[in-house]
């Protein structure tokens, strides 16, 4: 007849495998909490930025006859707390047809706090009127870039058939 382990000594280590298993998702668990709860601060802290302290305008558009075809005054307007270090700009000759321009390029490319700043812009390929300019603003929190996509601008409208877009 064979002999196998007590009982008492089964439950022993049954006892003992629950516990250590317990242990680790209990570990695991900690570290798994820890780090959603840095990426949730993280994109509070970038939603708050942006909505208080991130107030981005255009304030005209016009066609400068001193740049070459395809070439705009874009004058913006920050009226918040926070400097926008660059400005992603779309420009629309319709719904489907549209031209972005970085201001990355420009110097310099963004705008301070509580400032109006003008940006010379020369677009390639554009066949038509432009008939929408949107803006989007990007700032940077800590070390990161982040696109304020909530705070996007937007100038002109595409029912409009008249050119809103004046020289300057």
């Amino acid at each position: 007849m064979k002999k196998g382990i007590s009982t008492l000594v089964a439950t022993v280590l049954v006892l003992g495998f629950t516990i250590a298993i317990a242990a680790v998702i209990m570990v695991w668990g900690q570290g798994y909490i820890g780090n959603m709860q840095k990426r949730a601060d993280a994109t509070t802290d970038t939603q708050l930025t942006c909505a208080n302290d991130v107030l981005l305008d255009i304030a005209d558009v016009c066609n400068s006859t001193s740049l070459a075809l395809g070439g705009y005054k874009v004058t913006l307007k920050n009226d918040g707390t926070k400097a926008i270090d660059k400005v992603m700009l779309r420009f629309y000759e319709s719904q489907s047809s549209v031209k972005t321009f970085d201001t990355v390029r420009l110097v310099p490319p963004g705008i301070g706090a509580f400032s109006v700043d003008t940006k010379l812009v020369t677009l390639t390929g554009v066949t038509s009127q432009i008939k929408v300019v949107e803006a989007v603003p990007v700032i940077t929190i800590g070390d990161n870039q982040v696109t304020c996509a909530a705070n996007i601008k937007k100038l002109g409208n595409f029912d409009n058939s008249q050119a809103w877009v004046q020289s300057c």
